[in-house]
């Protein structure tokens, strides 16, 4: 049995007998876990990488398409797909290819503020206080509006 089912089996077992473990799995991962379903020829999100968090991906049922960085893979369900934060060639996107929805958790490192970069829209996305009840900074734009960093300041050395 592959690495990632024993882990799958392990935690399915334990959440059906022990709602104990739910409850606490659930309120101590709140703000890394996530469980996705994805419709067929669907994406979760658009083609993006994250400069504050790691991302992780189980996937529970169905069949997709993984794009990360320049290479396309095959995902069944089962498989463990990592995304790394940083550069551009970490760039992913994953995609339902199946007949039925592709459903999977989206595990994360923690991180109330992060950058995200949309290389296939030339987009970027900034957010702070993410996941928390303070009223955060959270900005979608595109990197062509960029701007000097003492432009329309009043006191500019300039």
């Amino acid at each position: 049995m592959a690495l990632t089912r024993d882990i799958k089996v392990t935690v399915q077992e334990r959440l059906q007998r022990d709602p104990f473990f739910r409850e606490a799995l659930l309120k101590e991962a709140a703000d890394c876990l996530l469980v996705s379903d994805v419709e067929t020829d669907k994406s979760g999100c658009p083609y993006h990488v994250r400069h504050g968090v790691d991302e992780m991906f189980v996937i529970l049922e169905g069949q997709g398409r993984y794009r990360f960085g320049d290479a396309t893979y095959e995902v069944p369900a089962n498989d463990v797909l990592g995304a790394p934060r940083g550069r551009a060639e970490f760039a992913h996107k994953l995609t339902n290819t199946g007949a039925t929805p592709l459903k999977y958790l989206a595990i994360s490192s923690v991180a109330t503020n992060d950058v995200l970069e949309y290389p296939d829209s030339g987009k970027l996305m900034a957010v702070s206080d993410f996941g928390t009840d303070a009223e955060g900074f959270h900005f979608i734009g595109r990197a062509n509006t960029a701007c000097g960093y003492w432009d329309n300041e009043p006191d500019s050395a300039d």
